[in-house]
């Protein structure tokens, strides 16, 4: 099996240079604005698929003379390389797996990178560009008698070392020039220039010799990889959803008919069988059987199931509802969308090969929960082939799993850009992201329980769940308000109901206001109300200013301002949410921070299980 890694993508439409985006094994999800370049990412990875060549619209309207570049980094595991290098012939054993990289330029040309290449076979570059150096001395040797000796022919202008060397090319060439030395040889009468001159001859084919063997190993090494390497398929559109009905002799010909059958084992031949009525209704019965038991796993709005009839020679196709059946096309825009999506998938999924699926803007049509629906089919998917798909709708995000997310990004100097999540990002970029997260907080809020702990806000609420796992605490149903006095109103429920709430406040000015509020209008005793910190801040001034700068932030900057002042430029609530991943996933524990941070995040725990006991 071979996984992509990584890929880059330049001079690609509004792509200048897209920087090197790494992929998940499973799901990477592209989340941008319209308009941002989501697309022109998903077409270009398509466009790498060996066998075509990049689209002419690919070159760039701002630079037409550039050239389409489009660069992916494969993990090849050491079993297909131990089988390529069987059938190439070539004596080594890989012992681990081996990363490939391989650049596309436009329309059609293919190159390893030299660094890549050498490391899988050790020797192949280096002693490429040593007998290129010997075939560039001869040649320069065999320049020197030709300036004496014009009956030699015509001079050979080629040279290895310009940078548009083309090997192929250059072989060819070569290999014509040293046969018409060859030929005018006997020409010369001076027998000193004649014995250097054969020297050269002889030194120059035994150096071409052995650049041909290294050639021909690498081509063989490229040819062999191509059958290793993921299909790259694009899914733009849905629009050829699924007819009412075809004759059964065309099939064959309509590609949603094709992965219909391909899921369902349909046997085509079975159903043209029209002597054995028998035989054909059986077979309908279990394709009819195979299919809803698969659809219904994925679909879970209502129970409906997909059936096929045969009527003559024509095969139709029925949505069954409620006993009712209904033409494909009498469904909603979304359903129609969903059946089709959920064809085109599953008919990869059976596919024996691996593959790297490209989706743009899936589940646009549906709502909310069906969307939800189209991610538990791609995280189906994505268990035997990696999945990239762009969107900016929220319930496609799983907020249990940010680090699928690359946001892309666009602007009149750098154009479309591919980056890592980040809290500077625009607003619009960010607004799904934060609302998935919301989402995902109001599913699991639990106002049934006593004691539950009220805090200012969604980040406040993170950081203290991190802080709850550093310390192995067993402080539970934290509550998020969404800042301002909403700690009020949500105390007034939790109040009201005899929950008895503690309340986890910043230690600054808002903060005191509203304890003096919940003291007056709820009669919230002291006890149960906590300050983050001893001092005045907010939750982010709990670390030291290293601690942020290292497991917050990612990067040393210098501020003069307090952590919690800093980050309010910022959608903070990334920051706190990566940091509570890091901490679930166990990167990080209590012995990566320093006394401060340490002793910070103790008191702030303790202070809520005593306030909690009391």
């Amino acid at each position: 099996m071979t996984k992509v890694k990584k890929f880059r993508i330049q001079n690609y439409k509004s792509i200048i240079d897209s920087g090197d985006c790494y992929l998940q094994d499973t799901i990477t999800i592209l989340a941008g604005k319209n308009e941002s370049g989501k697309t022109s990412i998903l077409e270009a990875l398509e466009d790498f698929e060996f066998g075509r060549n990049i689209r002419d619209s690919a070159i760039p309207t701002y630079n037409t003379d550039a050239k389409p570049k489009i660069t992916v980094t494969f993990v090849i595991k050491k079993e297909s390389l131990n089988e390529i290098f069987e059938e190439i012939k070539y004596n080594k054993k890989a012992t681990s797996d081996a990363e490939v990289t391989l650049t596309k330029e436009f329309p059609n040309v293919y190159s390893f990178h030299e660094n890549s290449l050498e490391i899988i076979i050790p020797g192949i570059i280096s002693n490429e560009i040593a007998t290129l150096t010997e075939i560039r001395k001869s040649l320069d040797n065999i320049k020197a008698v030709q300036k004496n000796f014009p009956v030699l022919g015509t001079i050979f202008t080629q040279d290895p070392r310009t940078p548009n060397f083309d090997s192929e090319t250059f072989k060819i060439q070569f290999v014509a020039f040293l046969l018409q030395i060859k030929a005018n040889i006997g020409k010369i009468t001076d027998d000193n220039a004649r014995k250097s001159l054969q020297e050269s001859l002889d030194l120059a084919e035994k150096s071409m010799e052995e650049y041909e063997k290294l050639l021909e190993i690498k081509n063989k090494f490229k040819s062999e990889f191509e059958k290793y390497a993921p299909a790259f398929i694009l899914f733009s559109s849905f629009e050829d959803v699924l007819p009412p009905g075809m004759p059964i002799s065309e099939i064959e010909n309509k590609e949603i008919a094709k992965d219909l059958a391909k899921i369902g084992n349909l046997d085509i031949e079975k159903l043209k069988a029209e002597s054995n009525s028998q035989q054909r209704k059986q077979h309908k019965t279990e394709i009819n059987a195979l299919i809803k038991g698969d659809f219904l796993d994925y679909w879970r709005q209502n129970e409906v199931t997909l059936e096929i009839e045969t009527n003559g020679n024509n095969l139709e196709f029925f949505i069954m509802d409620d006993g009712q059946p209904f033409l494909p096309t009498q469904r909603s825009k979304g359903f129609q969308w969903f059946l089709s999506f959920y064809i085109r998938l599953q008919a990869r999924f059976h596919d024996d090969f691996y593959s790297v699926l490209l989706i743009d803007e899936p589940g646009l049509y549906l709502h909310a929960k069906a969307q939800r629906d189209v991610l538990h089919v791609l995280n189906d998917i994505s268990k035997e082939n990696q999945v990239v798909f762009s969107t900016h709708q929220p319930y496609l995000i799983d907020p249990k799993n940010l680090s699928r997310l690359r946001l892309v990004t666009y602007s009149d100097k750098e154009r479309t850009k591919i980056k890592k999540l980040h809290a500077g990002a625009d607003k619009e970029t960010l607004t799904p992201i934060l609302t998935a997260i919301g989402d995902d907080l109001a599913l699991g809020i639990r106002v049934d329980r006593k004691n539950s702990i009220v805090v200012e806000g969604i980040s406040d609420y993170y950081y203290l769940q991190a802080f709850n796992k550093l310390t192995d605490s067993k402080i539970s149903d934290i509550v998020p308000a969404t800042g301002g006095n909403s700690p009020l109103y949500v105390g007034t429920v939790l109040f009201g109901w005899g929950l008895d709430p503690v309340f986890c406040l910043d230690s600054d000015k808002s903060g005191n206001h509203l304890k003096n509020e919940l003291k007056d209008k709820l009669a919230i005793e002291q006890n149960k109300i906590v300050f983050v910190i001893d001092k005045e801040g907010s939750i982010e001034d709990v670390f030291s200013k290293n601690d942020f700068k290292k497991y917050i932030l990612n990067e040393d900057i210098n501020y003069t301002v307090t952590n919690s002042e800093y980050v309010k430029k910022t959608d903070k609530v990334l920051f706190s949410k990566k940091f509570f991943d890091d901490v679930s996933d166990e990167k990080l524990d209590l012995s990566n921070f320093d006394k401060e941070t340490i002793k910070n995040i103790k008191s702030l725990i303790k202070a809520l299980e005593d306030a909690i006991k009391k």
